[in-house]
């Protein structure tokens, strides 16, 4: 039965659904279709179409799944999901700006670009940029859950990849955060990764001094575990699944809680 249950859903995907009906697609096929197929990496194909069709819920969905096909069933190198696929972690770089954390179907995403990024497929020459990148979106970013998320995810990545992020931490030492931060920093938010690795190693975290004064005391208290030593086995770690759909009210109590135990 498995083999005419995959035959039947390959049959249905090279139909070429229309990309207005992808969306359920998308959805259902990591859950109900992928454990039941021998083959997941047949369905690549159908997640980068859709990832490439322009609309920023669909590339979110789609690169969803194209991350649980890499954390979850063992397909090694990113770049053997097509050969059409580029830079794998490219696309997911692509995908961290601030609409993003604005979509309702953000959560799997989130997940999973975390494991993503928690793999050791990760090249660590892009950790930095990508940790970058974070802490500029959660600058941007208005709601609390999100901005959380995103410094639990740049502090993992300074953490496990510290000989090639460390730099930062010491240039942000230095600087104010203030305009004069602002203008001199090299690095493009829009820029590909490609890129934005080069563009790095100019860069400071300069972010960290805005989002240690932010309103929020939560959001504050997460921001001052960047000052302390982070780096040895035995540091302090952050699970980003604990900041998934924290709102306001909910940040506030736990940092409350965070300060009474300090």
């Amino acid at each position: 039965y498995r083999r005419v249950f995959q035959e039947a859903w390959l049959k249905l995907l090279g139909l070429r659904v229309p990309l207005t009906h992808c969306s359920p697609l998308l959805q259902l096929l990591p859950t109900r279709v992928m454990p039941h197929l021998s083959r997941p990496l047949m369905l690549s194909d159908f997640y980068l179409r859709a990832f490439h069709a322009g609309s920023l819920e669909l590339s979110v969905l789609a690169l969803s799944g194209l991350l649980l096909l890499l954390t979850k069933h063992g397909l090694g190198d990113p770049e053997t999901l097509s050969s059409s696929s580029g830079e794998f972690y490219g696309q997911l770089y692509t995908l961290l700006r601030p609409e993003t954390f604005r979509l309702k179907r953000r959560a799997r995403f989130q997940r999973l670009a975390a494991a993503a990024l928690n793999s050791g497929l990760l090249p660590a020459r892009f950790a930095a940029a990508f940790a970058k990148k974070c802490l500029r979106v959660a600058v941007a970013c208005s709601e609390p859950g999100a901005v959380m998320w995103l410094l639990s995810v740049a502090y993992g990545l300074i953490q496990r990849h510290h000989s090639h992020c460390s730099y930062l931490i010491h240039k942000q030492e230095g600087e104010s955060g203030g305009s004069g931060a602002v203008d001199k920093d090299p690095f493009d938010n829009d820029a590909a990764l490609t890129v934005a690795v080069e563009q790095v190693s100019g860069s400071s975290l300069w972010e960290l001094n805005l989002l240690l004064r932010h309103h929020l005391p939560a959001i504050a208290t997460l921001a001052k575990l960047y000052e302390k030593p982070f780096f040895k086995p035995s540091s302090r770690k952050l699970d980003p699944e604990l900041f998934l759909d924290q709102g306001s009210t909910k940040a506030f109590r736990q940092a409350l809680k965070s300060g009474e135990k300090q």
